[in-house]
């Protein structure tokens, strides 16, 4: 393809996806575009990494993982340390106990898949593993406020120190709360795009000759993604228990994403202050741009504890929150170009196009004149699935 694609590292699956690759507790840690420093007093211990949720919405599942941390700089992950036969539960305030069940190595989900939060309740996680005993507090989940709005502005990132800005939107959230503040929020999006292909194949070509097809069916397509990385905010130190415009992910100029319409899903997860700053150090921690000697060594603190031995290493998160939700819709912006794949027709059976360069499967459009001609294109021109989407409009699309 012939647009400039720019890539971005996720961070994120569900919660904290291939994390613990990037812990090192006793030395600095810093994240840049150079080859990074690596001081020889750099050590590594083998830390329990426990990643825990759950919400009062039915289509988040709970969910406990647990793995080992992987070295920095290993070519192995936090998934590639998954630990098995970890005894799970989750305690209620009300007495209730829920237990899980290992369904993936590392894994675990509730016995009974009806299992949910409720707010005003509170919650604390229990695991037993190795001989030892592994809890949280308990977290009481509250209620999410709905969303007021989700917005975009034109404006500019720059993917690189040394690189040019990149024209795009970014997105804004913004919320309130009735309740005396501070209130504390983390966002996970997701987006769905609608895009076209410029060409309506009239043929194809079956090997040996044209033979007629219409490709209208797949025309129009739509993809979807997960956003993975952090967005946080929090109305702490603030007097009214509101966030105005929180940034959102930055979608840029280049390929389909902003081409004819766009479509940002947002779920608001109220979470403890603990459970932000949390987040907020470990966006430090990932997102940090300072030069070595700008950072300064911390170890990533969560709200689980080894109790039945403080001298045992445990890190990670159990995240009890309340979620609200919210879907947004943008058409095409029209304050900077947009570029997406370069798409030339080109007459077949000339001196540079002879019928023997086709393969089969190849899309051709037959166009009436004096004389009359066939002409084709990349695939990606004529059908919109070759470009990973699907023809199935969604149902929430508008």
């Amino acid at each position: 393809m012939e647009y400039q694609c720019s890539q971005s590292v996720t961070i994120l699956n569900w919660g904290i996806m291939r994390l613990s690759s990037l812990f090192i507790f006793t030395s600095l840690i810093t994240v840049s575009c150079i080859e990074p420093f690596m001081p020889e007093t750099t050590s590594y211990d083998d830390v329990l990494f426990i990643e825990a949720r759950i919400t009062d919405d039915n289509r988040m599942p709970p969910l406990v993982k647990i793995s080992r941390t992987a070295p920095i700089g290993s070519d192995q992950a936090a998934a590639d340390y998954p630990v098995s036969g970890a005894d799970v539960y989750i305690l209620s305030s009300d007495g209730s106990e829920y237990p899980f069940y290992e369904s993936l190595s590392g894994e675990y989900l509730p016995v009974d898949i009806n299992f949910s939060g409720e707010a005003g309740k509170s919650y604390k996680l229990i695991l037993y593993h190795g001989g030892n005993t592994y809890e949280s507090g308990f977290e009481e989940l509250l209620s999410s406020p709905p969303i007021d709005s989700i917005t975009a502005a034109p404006g500019t990132e720059k993917r690189s120190e040394t690189g040019d800005p990149v024209k795009g939107l970014q997105f804004y959230v913004s919320t309130h709360n009735d309740d005396p503040p501070p209130s504390y929020y983390r966002w996970m999006l997701d987006a769905t795009f609608k895009y076209k292909v410029p060409f309506i194949a009239s043929h194809i070509y079956d090997g040996s000759s044209p033979v007629y097809f219409d490709s209208r069916d797949i025309i129009n397509c739509w993809k979807s993604y997960d956003i993975n990385n952090i967005f946080i905010s929090g109305t702490g130190g603030l007097t009214e228990n509101a966030i105005v415009k929180a940034p959102l992910n930055f979608a840029d100029q280049y390929g389909d994403e902003l081409s004819l319409r766009y479509s940002l899903h947002v779920k608001q997860l109220r979470i403890s202050r603990q459970v932000y700053e949390f987040w907020s150090d470990l966006d430090k921690l990932t997102n940090q741009t300072g030069g070595l000697y700008e950072s300064q060594p911390f170890r990533l603190e969560g709200n689980i504890r080894c109790s039945s031995d403080p001298l045992v290493n445990v890190t990670g998160i159990f995240e009890v929150a309340g979620v609200s939700e919210s879907r947004a819709f943008f058409s095409r912006p029209s304050e900077f170009e947009i570029l997406t794949l370069n798409c030339e027709m080109v007459e077949v059976g000339t001196e540079s196009m002879p019928w023997s360069r086709l393969s089969p499967g190849d899309y051709l459009f037959f166009m009436e004149g004096f004389p009359s001609a066939y002409y084709t294109s990349r695939i990606e021109c004529f059908d919109c699935l070759s470009r990973g989407g699907t023809s199935e409009k969604p149902s929430f699309w508008e």
